[in-house]
């Protein structure tokens, strides 16, 4: 009855995934395990369970689950460690919430503009002001890292701001100079945030950059499903020093944990870590894949790979090897590079405006890198014109005009209107494209002409573009 019930309602969940998963198409792309069977013990779903005795209580751990906290915690050189099952989101919003006591309703916090919507979300809900700090941005309009000196700047004007938060690296692998970063911020005991959700994989081998727990940041979040071979929704959160207590953190994270977290994906964290320390080869044998793919990969395609040319420009202090950039010479859009890998049956992890993104990880296998070489190799790209008209449109990101907290702007009365109509308003939600998730408007900003011509610049797909919650 079960199997017919699907086979009749073809427009479910499971027959999507069911049929996707038959077309053979490879995974450059998130979560970070591939599907590969390799790293999922044997039996996994009947590890379903409750916190039943022996199982620990991942709101309480003393048992097992520590156990495999103080694991992450020794490998990251971090002071202590905390499991999430809610990904980085919950560990973000915990992160925050634990510094917002540092300054009264309303007050001031410094992030940077590339950060991911978790951000602005803990913002809203600790009743924060955004005072922003941007990127720079790269000559295929990709943010790069930030500069120390913008910060020390922010923190003139703001001393006794909450914290600083910042995205190392980023989706596209970008890592900022975080030690000088830190070392500005503890002059004015102010602890900073590092959203390293891409960076889990750093503390595997000193072939990645260092991580942000051995640059002194005061709370580091890492999705561990991202570049690590474990399932969807695995993060923990780091905390180091004693700006931030240790137990302010796990408190605040106990307050966007779910009570009954997965048994399931507590297990196949639990496996997949106990591999990669356990075999180290595992790691050893990703890294010659990926330093053969870059090595080998052509230099005379309409297609090229971002690399160690971007270090130190942009203030890039570092670039993670294991994110594999393309972007078209001739000049493209990132969508037309993302279509034209699919021919070949590979779905990668994003497309950009100028920019395609494959998402490697240890879990990958040698056919799927020599199928995207294959599907490199045969790419030919529009005329330049295409790229240019939209790319140089976007170069600079509009700077935000912030009117409100977003706390105020989101509880205010509004009225959803289109996004030409919406101009010299100022917005009450959001407008994000995704991936990778980072806000293009905010609550409590004013919507411009300039940001509205962005919007409609950007060929990815623009969440809430289309009407926007505005203030009445």
């Amino acid at each position: 009855m079960q199997i017919l019930l699907y086979t009749e309602r073809m427009n479910t969940i499971y027959n999507f995934l069911s049929n996707y998963a038959q077309r053979d198409i490879y995974p450059f792309h998130m979560p970070g395990h591939k599907r590969n069977p390799a790293f999922f013990p044997e039996g996994l779903f009947s590890m379903d369970v409750t916190e039943i005795p022996g199982a620990d209580n991942l709101l309480d751990p003393r048992g097992i689950i520590a156990d495999l906290q103080d694991r992450l915690a020794r490998a990251n050189g971090s002071g202590a460690s905390y499991i999430t099952t809610n990904g980085s989101t919950g560990g973000v919003l915990a992160a925050v919430t634990a510094v917002a006591g540092r300054v009264e309703a309303g007050g001031e916090i410094i992030i940077a503009r590339n950060c991911h919507k978790s951000v602005y979300s803990a913002l809203s809900i600790n009743n924060l002001t955004p005072v922003y700090i941007y990127p720079q941005i790269t000559d295929i309009h990709v943010a790069g890292g930030v500069d120390p000196e913008d910060v020390r700047a922010a923190l003139r004007l703001y001393p006794n701001a909450a914290a600083v938060v910042l995205t190392s690296p980023t989706y596209e692998g970008f890592v900022s100079d975080i030690k000088a970063i830190v070392e500005i911020a503890h002059q004015y005991k102010t602890p900073v945030i590092v959203d390293e959700a891409h960076g889990a994989h750093f503390c595997f081998s000193d072939r990645f950059p260092i991580t942000s727990n051995l640059c002194g940041a005061d709370i580091v979040v890492q999705s561990l499903h991202k570049q690590l071979p474990i399932m969807s929704q695995m993060a923990v959160v780091h905390v180091n020093g004693n700006l931030v207590p240790g137990e302010k953190v796990k408190a605040s994270l106990n307050i966007f944990q779910t009570t009954s977290p997965s048994y399931v994906l507590l297990a196949q964290a639990d496996y997949a870590l106990n591999l990669l320390e356990g075999y180290p080869g595992i790691i050893g044998r990703y890294i010659e894949a990926l330093e053969s793919f870059r090595g080998g990969f052509p230099r005379n395609l309409d297609l090229s790979l971002i690399g160690c040319e971007y270090r130190r420009k942009n203030s890039i202090y570092a670039i993670d090897p294991a994110k594999l950039v393309f972007y078209s010479k001739n000049g493209c859009l990132g969508e037309e590079i993302e279509r034209h890998i699919l021919e070949y049956k590979i779905q990668l992890e994003m497309s950009g405006a100028a920019h395609a993104v494959a998402l490697t990880t240890c879990a990958d296998t040698a056919e799927g890198f020599s199928r995207l070489v294959s599907a490199a190799k045969t790419f030919v790209g529009t005329p330049k014109k295409v790229f240019a008209e939209t790319v140089e449109t976007m170069r600079d990101m509009p700077k935000a005009e912030v009117v409100m907290p977003p706390r105020e702007a989101i509880m205010g009365s509004s009225t959803p209107r289109s996004l030409e109509d919406s101009v010299g308003m100022v917005s009450a939600g959001f407008v994000i494209p995704y991936p990778p998730g980072i806000p293009l408007v905010a609550p409590g900003e004013r919507i411009t002409p300039e940001v509205v011509g962005f919007i409609r610049q950007n060929p990815t797909r623009v969440i809430g573009a289309d009407m926007i919650l505005t203030l009445d």
